[in-house]
């Protein structure tokens, strides 16, 4: 494949509508809802819907976001007390990414994810 990724491809026609049935949780988890400025505008039309639910809100720019994930890479421990992790209940949070930016072309790795997973964005 050489210097090429695979990235999958997600197609959700109304992703503002949906948010209202699936974001935030139920039973008083708001979370957070996370997402990078280069976004498509029906994510950004996800902000007032999960805030009007209760979540926090945040848009990481992009220089944040590559922060943020380069200190993952350079060894971010989700198991170290160091990390931020919160005894707490968890809650239901939702962090959106493009693969690629539509008005830039500026591709973003797909590795976030499972960093995600690990807990690179608590408390951050």
């Amino acid at each position: 494949m050489g210097c090429f990724e695979k990235r999958p491809t997600l197609i959700n026609k109304g992703s503002t509508n949906s948010s209202k049935n699936h974001f935030p949780g139920s039973h008083g988890q708001c979370g957070q809802f996370v997402y990078t400025e280069d976004n498509h505008t029906s994510i950004l039309g996800m902000r007032s819907l999960v805030s009007q639910r209760g979540a926090s809100v945040r848009c990481l720019d992009h220089e944040e976001a590559l922060s943020i994930f380069s200190s993952s890479e350079n060894g971010f421990n989700p198991e170290s007390p160091a990390n931020g992790l919160s005894s707490e209940r968890p809650t239901n949070s939702l962090f959106v990414y493009s693969g690629q930016c539509n008005f830039s072309g500026v591709k973003y790795p797909l590795s976030w994810i499972a960093d995600v997973h690990n807990g690179v964005l608590n408390d951050r």
